[in-house]
């Protein structure tokens, strides 16, 4: 339900959910997936670093995805791990670059089709 906001972002460079939608769960899941700490939902500014525990601000590396022990457990029991989250997350945000990329293409011929 929250991730076509996340997309609106992409496309409008802000997001219009509706108010049955938390803005705290949009503003964790816009963290999560690296979306710029300031972020503009329903024409008002909010900021993804007030969202506790997530964000670039929350850690180094991209190991501010995971919290405490689990991380401790997963860096001991993986070696590598952070470089497979890096290119995970890396392979995450270059397929919505080319999905931004299709639906610009897309919004883009349909203005001539009319």
């Amino acid at each position: 339900e929250r991730f076509g906001h996340i997309l609106d972002f992409y496309r409008h460079g802000e997001m219009f959910p509706p108010p049955s939608l938390p803005v705290a769960a949009l503003l964790r899941d816009a963290s999560f997936l690296l979306l710029p700490n300031e972020l503009i939902i329903n024409g008002v500014r909010h900021n993804t670093a007030a969202v506790a525990g997530h964000g670039a601000g929350a850690g180094s590396g991209t190991l501010h995805l995971l919290d405490g022990a689990l991380a401790t457990a997963v860096i001991a029991r993986w070696p590598g791990f952070e470089d497979y989250l890096e290119t995970t997350l890396t392979r995450i945000q270059e397929h919505f670059a080319r999905a931004v990329e299709q639906s610009d293409q897309e919004e883009s011929g349909s203005r001539f089709a009319d």
